[in-house]
């Protein structure tokens, strides 16, 4: 059904609140996944937020016409279906992307707008609510956020999850759902030798192993133990001389309240912070890099596929070293395409550090798995044929 000839009549059309150049996980995945439909000579439209960060666009077509995402703009998202008529809607969804206060109520009434008029519709979940704690004041909110996702998910033609823990959440609606892991928003090119050595040798003059992290800094991250980790490997038996990099933006705060923490640990020299980057200055330093480290502890815990950043050092060809948490799937083999820490401690994180760098066989079979992994799960043709066989499905049954 969906040869070349076929795909050029197809009509797609996603919604996303956020597009480029709004810096943004969601953004760069819609981004990525439209260029991957446009190659396949799908028709692709983008119905997104009137903000002057977006920009216009022909290929796909963007239409950054939405003022504000509520009941009142109904009308125009509406009629630009009606004028479009799409083959499927694929809605990108996240509560805090269409409502400030992350409750979207009418998301909904549009939803079941949609299935009482037949358009087929896809809503790939990358959030789904916040999840209860001890704080009663946030409850009432994620009980909302969770009704709606489930009344989403009636009106939905197929739901797209990208972890096993969302699956969960949704399992009422288990026939429906598709688990498609998220993609990385930065992409392999290809770097000469002479680049990366100049690259290297800038950031690491004398031959250091050098350690990147990626994405924001936040209190769900555990990066004061990776400091404290840091310093021990330096001090361990015979020094190792290693550069730390922290690579993407992050709040002021945060970011003072670490560097205040290198200062007593006497880590100057070791850690740089680059902050933003193109994506493909990104990918270069991330290229040069020996081992990547992501401690994400929040209250679900673990390293996830639902990471663009830990996609992204996969993408790369990176040995990862993270922890195992509730949100961890099968995707990640212990000592085969990730080192997890046996415990959140600053023992066990220099410990897992040492041992890549010790064991370079290990730490070179570790990057190739990675990569593997990457062309296998992570790449956008992958992840785009796996929304095809969800089109070919559903345009079977009607």
């Amino acid at each position: 059904m969906f040869d070349k000839k076929e795909n050029k009549a197809m009509k797609l059309l996603v919604i996303s609140s956020d597009y480029p150049d709004i810096i943004g996980g969601v953004s760069g995945y819609t981004y990525n996944l439209c260029k991957a439909f446009v190659d396949e000579g799908i028709e692709v439209y983008v119905l997104t937020a009137n903000d002057p960060r977006i920009k216009s666009d022909n290929n796909p077509k963007v239409l950054p016409i939405i003022k504000k995402w509520s009941f009142f703009e109904l009308p125009k998202i509406i009629n630009t279906i009606n004028d479009i008529n799409p083959d499927f809607i694929s809605l990108q969804y996240v509560p805090y992307m269409y409502n400030y206060y992350g409750m979207p109520m009418w998301v909904v009434i549009f939803a079941l707008w949609l299935r009482f008029k037949g358009f087929k519709l896809i809503t790939t979940f990358h959030e789904i609510c916040i999840v209860f704690d001890l704080n009663p004041k946030y409850w009432i909110v994620a009980i909302i956020q969770r009704l709606i996702a489930y009344l989403l998910s009636f009106a939905s033609n197929k739901i797209i999850v990208s972890i096993e823990y969302s699956r969960k959440i949704l399992y009422p609606f288990k026939n429906k759902i598709v688990q498609i892991p998220i993609g990385s928003n930065i992409l392999p090119l290809d770097v000469p030798e002479d680049q990366k050595n100049v690259l290297r040798k800038k950031i690491a003059p004398n031959n250091e192993i050098i350690i990147s992290t990626f994405g924001k800094i936040g209190h769900y991250r555990r990066d004061d133990i990776l400091l404290e980790a840091i310093k021990k490997v330096k001090e361990s038996k015979g020094g190792v001389l290693i550069k730390l990099l922290f690579l993407g933006e992050s709040s002021k705060v945060l970011k003072e309240n670490l560097s205040r923490e290198i200062n007593q640990l006497n880590l100057q020299s070791t850690v740089s912070f680059l902050g933003y980057l193109d994506v493909k200055e990104l990918y270069k330093y991330l290229l040069i890099s020996n081992i990547f480290v992501l401690l994400n502890v929040d209250i679900r815990g673990g390293i996830t596929v639902k990471s663009t950043s830990v996609a992204a050092a996969y993408a790369a060809g990176l040995p990862v070293i993270g922890c195992k948490g509730l949100i961890t799937d099968n995707f990640f083999r212990d000592g085969e395409n990730v080192l997890f820490v046996k415990s959140l401690t600053v023992d066990a994180v220099a410990d897992s550090i040492m041992k890549l760098v010790n064991d370079t066989n290990f730490r070179n079979n570790l990057a190739n798995q990675a990569f593997e992994s990457y062309k296998k799960e992570l790449a956008w043709d992958i992840i785009s044929n796996k929304y095809k066989d969800i089109f070919i499905e559903l345009s079977s049954q009607y």
